[in-house]
C-alpha cells in the first residue's frame, strides 16, 4: 500500500555509462507495477551527488524529505520518489 523501496543500485565503474543501473530500475519499476505498487522511494545520503544525480536522471524527484542513519548521524539520508502510476511496464 505505502510503496516500494529501491535499497541500493550499485553497478561496476568498468561498466558505468553503459544504462546498466538503468536497466536495473527499470525492472524494480516493472516488478513493484505488476504488484499494484503505486510509488517507489529511495534513500541516498545527501553527499553522494553522484548517487541523486543517477536517480534523478532515470526518474525519481526530490521532495525535500530527509532522514537520519542513526549508524551515522553526520550523513542525512534524502528520499527520493517515483510515482509508479501511468508507467508502462516494458519486461
Amino acid at each position: 500500500e505505502a510503496g516500494a523501496e529501491l535499497l541500493a543500485v550499485w553497478v561496476s565503474p568498468e561498466h558505468r555509462g553503459r544504462k546498466v543501473g538503468a536497466a536495473l530500475v527499470e525492472y524494480a519499476c516493472n516488478w513493484a507495477l505488476e504488484r499494484g505498487v503505486q510509488t517507489m522511494i529511495v534513500g541516498v545520503f545527501a553527499d553522494n551527488t553522484g548517487a541523486i544525480n543517477f536517480y534523478e536522471g532515470v526518474g525519481f524527484l526530490n521532495g525535500g524529505e530527509v532522514r537520519n542513519d542513526p549508524r551515522q548521524p553526520h550523513r542525512p539520508i534524502l528520499i527520493l520518489s517515483m510515482e509508479l502510476t501511468g508507467r508502462l511496464a516494458t519486461s
